[in-house]
């Protein structure tokens, strides 16, 4: 996205090259920089700290972004490489199942939400119907920024 923090940016360019505490050193911090990235970051700290054998840690970070109402999705929390270590966990697993209840809680009160978003020049040309569909636990305002170009 146009405003990803430039942090999150470094640090997966150290997470592609495995120097997982690197990019730990460079996120730290971050979440309380840029608060609109603040899930976001909690969750790749949270995958830092596991891929990096740091459990513990991760499961810190795991509570703290659902003690400030972040919750990830299954796909998040069981099928990501980084986080295979934490399954099976005690802790782990009522972290998990704690965060798919605030999901599903979150999913009961959720509206469809219509985004319009206006071609900057009008004209007499055609200007075709786009048309974006979400799911998967995302929503128009966060995506909107990638379909700007086309308007």
């Amino acid at each position: 996205m146009r405003d990803e923090p430039e942090e999150l940016k470094l640090a997966y360019a150290l997470y592609e090259q495995s120097d997982y505490l690197h990019a730990i050193d460079v996120l730290k911090g971050s979440e309380e920089k840029y608060p609109n990235w603040r899930g976001r970051i909690l969750e790749i700290l949270m995958d830092l700290y596991a891929v990096s054998g740091s459990l513990e840690q991760a499961e810190d970070i795991l509570a703290q972004a659902l003690e400030e109402g972040f919750f990830f999705s299954e796909a998040v929390l069981r099928d990501d490489s980084d986080v295979r270590t934490l399954q099976g966990r005690p802790r782990f697993e009522s972290l998990a199942a704690r965060s798919s209840q605030m999901l599903i809680d979150a999913q009961s009160l959720s509206k469809p939400e219509l985004l319009i978003l206006e071609p900057r020049v009008l004209d007499k040309a055609e200007i075709p119907l786009f048309i974006g569909l979400h799911g998967n636990h995302s929503h128009a305002r966060g995506f909107s920024d990638y379909w700007d170009v086309l308007v």
